[in-house]
């Protein structure tokens, strides 16, 4: 097994949030173990857990579309260009292939922001914008098909378009109606601070590298055997259950349905920190750091991201997560793995 197999992450959270995910998930909990999941004590507290992170998704929505720039005038120029070069590409493709209704909607739509282009737009849809033309470019680059050309031309539409739409329900990934699955993930994801336009959150961790399976003396052949130890431990001796790994308060409960590790079995334990528990898990990594100079230099760099997070007043939500080689060091849960240079 390579060791960046294994990921180590700490994300920033809103700390108000996460403390009321692990009360509303613990209710929830309690109320699988006592009545099944069908019992109608678990499923008015799921729709309670659900309602609010509904809640939260729409209130971020709002904020980022009142976090507005303006555009200078070299910038919506070069803004207008790759508009442009996104134009030509959706129509090339709708010359080549009999185009859908909705393909030329799209197309039309394009060609309606090139006429009325912004001069503001929200930060979050700048930065996904910018994003999607770098993708466009490194694609003509690389002399990509025509389809995928079209596709990301649709992408940059949406990014144009998360600026101007009506906030619809719609918007709102999670949908409650779906049960159970799925809840926990989307309440992590509902708590954790993003920069505008990320899909998740910045690493604040030690991510997929040596350190983490030196550190954990993870081995190919034992890293099953410490997931299933992990989830028969119940008195915190678990060499998972220490800091740095994960902090304290983590989100484990003793139901048999095991809503937490039946929908993100990707990942070891998750847990969290608020308050003066932030600043106790960097004073951890720093002693770690002391005890382990061929990682010193990770960890304490590790170390200097949660103090500041403690500083802000952040809760941190820490997970650690297998990441399969194919993957190449992205991880699924959590983390922003776009272009980190794209912020406005």
């Amino acid at each position: 097994m390579h060791p960046a197999t294994i990921a180590h992450t700490l994300i920033a959270a809103r700390a108000q949030r996460v403390a009321e995910l692990a009360r509303l998930y613990g209710r929830l909990e309690d109320a699988v173990a006592a009545g099944g999941a069908d019992g109608d004590t678990a499923r008015d507290a799921h729709r309670a857990l659900s309602a609010r992170i509904v809640e939260w998704e729409a209130t971020d929505l709002e904020e980022e579309r009142r976090d507005v720039v303006q555009l200078a005038a070299n910038e919506r120029e070069a803004m207008l260009r790759d508009v442009d070069r996104a134009i030509a590409h959706a129509e090339r493709y709708g010359d080549e292939t009999a185009s859908t209704e909705d393909e030329r909607a799209a197309l039309e739509e394009l060609r309606h922001f090139r006429r009325q282009f912004p001069t503001s737009l929200p930060r979050a849809a700048l930065v996904r914008f910018r994003r999607s033309a770098a993708r466009g470019k490194r694609l003509e680059a690389l002399g990509g098909p025509a389809f995928t050309l079209r596709t990301e031309a649709g992408v940059l539409l949406g990014a144009l378009a998360s600026a101007t739409a009506p906030i619809a329900p719609g918007d709102v990934q999670f949908d409650p109606e779906n049960g159970f699955r799925g809840t926990f993930g989307y309440g992590l994801e509902a708590c954790a601070l993003r920069t505008p336009g990320a899909a998740g959150s910045v690493d604040l961790g030690l991510g997929a590298s040596a350190a983490v399976a030196a550190l954990l003396a993870v081995t190919d052949e034992d890293l099953e055997g410490i997931y299933e130890r992990w989830r028969d431990d119940e008195d915190g001796s678990h060499l998972f259950a220490p800091y740095p790994f994960v902090p304290r308060g983590r989100f484990r409960g003793t139901n048999p349905t095991e809503l937490v590790s039946s929908y993100l079995s990707s990942t070891g334990p998750i847990g969290w920190a608020g308050g003066d528990d932030v600043a106790t898990v960097a004073r951890a990594l720093r002693a770690v750091a002391v005890e382990q100079p061929d990682f010193a230099a990770a960890l304490r760099a590790c170390a200097e991201k949660v103090e500041a997070a403690a500083r802000q007043g952040h809760a941190v939500i820490g997970l650690i997560e297998y990441v399969p080689p194919e993957n190449e060091g992205w991880r699924k849960w959590l983390v922003d793995n776009g272009d980190e240079d794209e912020n406005a």
